[in-house]
């Protein structure tokens, strides 16, 4: 027998989670991106505001102490860096703290201090003026606040301790559908050996807020001509700016479905293999999913063609799904029979070369059977 251990790594184990964003209870750890859905406007109605909580989590995972423990953190807002290497983190909007601040662990309330700072690239040097280090009886402004410290003090963590401080982060109303912002932090601390203390640094992957609307593609697939379903059919639908693909092969009732799908990102719909019996169907289909003001989805199809128009279909407590019927053109089979002049008998091993569109260069020799037949498949129509 094989047995298998996960064994965690000897370090600080850090990383961020992002809840409370949907009515769906979900959550994320970096280095997911949580996908939020904007608040859309609703007639004589003022608009509530969105929001996030991200965690931020710490374990001491060595099997001695650690101390001197800070955590120096940025909050989502455009044009942020990490913490550490200070590459630019890619966020493209800015998102503010509430002014609860950051919310600490029970068991640490009398151990660990909190700091704020307007100032996007601080250290963890409380006494550098130029930091803006301040608590939070001290913030006049909330929204400009960009960064924290949770300094530790002289508390002692010890094997095994977790903890996780989080905050909430507000949303403005209006921003872009796909743009994202990225949350990060980074631990600084001493680990406690018998040589004395060992000084070091580590931290998590960023996590990430998209805006975002999400609907559902459901392809169906018959016989050009006719209402016959093709199961077996491979299609890849492609996002047209980053290249990603997901893929579907169409069941019995000749169907297929992919989630998740973005709204304002162009995707193409492409049959990439096709069962035997039919042509693979080469037009590429091109559209674009659109949301206006109060939150409707509408399909545009740009290139491309499809049985019928693309349609858009809501049902109660369900995502929105977009359905498009695509064909394909069934392949000829050919039959011949040989038999015997004036008698009619079958006549068997007459040879034939078929050549043309679908079969190879020299051409596909066959042999009449014992009934004097000989069937083909799959020759092109049209052809």
């Amino acid at each position: 027998s094989t047995s298998i251990s996960l064994v965690s790594p000897n370090s600080l184990l850090t990383n961020q989670t992002a809840t409370n964003y949907d009515d769906k209870g979900s959550m994320v750890v970096s280095p997911e991106i949580a996908d939020i859905k904007p608040v859309y406007a609703v007639v004589d109605q003022e608009q509530k505001e969105q929001t996030v909580d991200i965690g931020v989590q710490v374990k001491n995972n060595y099997a001695s102490t650690i101390s001197e423990i800070q955590i120096l953190g940025k909050i989502p807002f455009e044009g942020n860096t990490y913490v550490l290497s200070g590459a630019d983190l890619g966020s493209t909007f800015t998102t503010q703290m509430t002014s609860a601040g950051i919310q600490i662990p029970e068991a640490l309330q009398e151990h660990v201090k909190i700091y704020y700072s307007e100032n996007e690239t601080p250290d963890e040097d409380l006494t550098k003026a130029e930091n803006g280090w301040k608590t939070s009886e001290e913030i006049t402004n909330w929204d400009n606040v960009k960064t924290f410290l949770i300094d530790f003090e002289d508390y002692i963590m010890q094997t095994g301790e977790r903890y996780t401080f989080s905050y909430t982060a507000k949303i403005p109303n209006g921003i872009e559908f796909n743009e994202v912002a990225f949350s990060h932090h980074a631990v600084y601390f001493s680990l406690d050996t018998d040589q004395g203390k060992y000084r070091t640094e580590t931290e998590p992957n960023k996590i990430g807020l998209r805006i975002a609307e999400k609907y559902n593609l459901e392809l169906t697939k018959t016989q050009t001509g006719k209402q016959k379903l093709i199961p077996g059919a491979t299609y890849s639908i492609t996002d047209e700016q980053t290249g990603e693909s997901k893929t579907g092969v169409t069941n019995e009732q000749g169907q297929l479905t992919i989630t998740n799908l973005y709204v304002e990102k162009a995707y193409t719909i492409q049959e990439i293999k096709t069962p035997e019996d039919y042509e693979l169907n080469t037009d590429i289909i091109r559209f674009i999913g659109h949301v206006d003001s109060q939150g409707n989805l509408s399909i545009e199809k740009t290139q491309g063609t499809t049985k019928e128009e693309m349609q858009v279909i809501k049902e109660e407590g369900e995502d929105y799904k977009v359905v498009v019927n695509v064909e394909d053109e069934a392949k000829a089979t050919l039959k011949i029979t040989k038999r015997e002049q004036g008698t009619g008998n079958p006549l068997q091993k007459v040879k034939y070369k078929i050549t043309g569109a679908n079969l190879p260069e020299t051409g596909k020799v066959l042999l009449t059977d014992i009934n004097g037949e000989v069937t083909i498949n799959g020759l092109s129509v049209n052809q």
